[in-house]
């Protein structure tokens, strides 16, 4: 599948994915930012259930998965990336690869969804953080006028209208883990936002793999992210969790 532009969007990734040797010291002091299952009963009122549905991502926020901190740190200290951003502009792969318990690990983002069980469909589109010039101003004015309340003017967690707000904290939990402070809504998050309130399909699995690879930049001070997501993966490829501490949260 061929990467596909998304018209008024550029897409930016400005980040090196030749990852350096893993600084595995870093990785054993941090946390892992597990996610959180969503209550899909207590949010009924917020169609939840069919937002993320028709998106198919609905998998990536009910199952009922746990986070084993030590595997999540081997993934993330072994990390490797295989192709670059260029190669996905020719056609080409972006593929992550690993190695956890005695396991391979290796997939692009199409076996990343079937591991996960989400789509792929849409566009191939990611914003590095920090990217100032992710829209252009007419979709700058459209995403606005979907997301924020007409009382308000900026861009924040607490001015968006109920149901993309109650939207957006899954997604800062689950989809594009957020460290720090929850009020900033991240260009890459307003941009899912729009789509699941427009119902426009967008390729996850391409933004979790920049996203994973974010993680092992000397410049990440955040916690690792996708701690469940990441366990989950780890299981279906046949590592084995005997004898793992796990944590566990949920979210409603």
């Amino acid at each position: 599948m061929a990467r596909t532009r998304v018209p008024r969007v550029r897409d930016c990734l400005r980040f090196c994915f030749n990852v350096a040797e893993a600084q595995c010291t870093n990785y054993s002091l941090k946390k892992a930012e597990g996610g959180r299952k969503v209550n899909l009963a207590s949010l009924a009122f917020f169609n939840v259930e069919r937002a993320f549905g028709d998106m198919g991502w609905l998998s990536v926020i009910t199952y009922d998965a746990c986070t084993c901190l030590d595997l999540v740190r081997q993934f993330y200290c072994n990390l490797q990336v295989v192709g670059d951003y260029n190669d996905v502009e020719r056609g080409g792969e972006l593929r992550i690869t690993s190695y956890v318990k005695g396991v391979d690990v290796s997939f692009d983002y199409r076996q990343l969804a079937d591991l996960l069980g989400i789509s792929y469909a849409g566009p191939l589109v990611f914003c590095a953080p920090g990217e100032p010039q992710f829209f252009s101003l007419q979709m700058r004015a459209e995403i606005d006028s979907q997301l924020i309340r007409p009382d308000r003017w900026q861009m924040k967690a607490s001015y968006l209208r109920s149901y993309p707000r109650v939207y957006c904290k899954i997604i800062q939990h689950n989809l594009i883990p957020q460290s720090g402070h929850y009020e900033r809504v991240s260009q890459l998050t307003q941009y899912l936002l729009y789509c699941i309130c427009t119902r426009q399909p967008v390729c996850l699995p391409y933004i979790i793999m920049p996203t994973m690879i974010s993680a092992t930049l000397p410049t990440y001070t955040g916690n690792l992210p996708y701690g469940r997501m990441i366990t989950t993966l780890l299981t279906r490829l046949g590592v084995d969790l005997l004898d793992e501490k796990i944590q566990e949260k949920s979210f409603s």
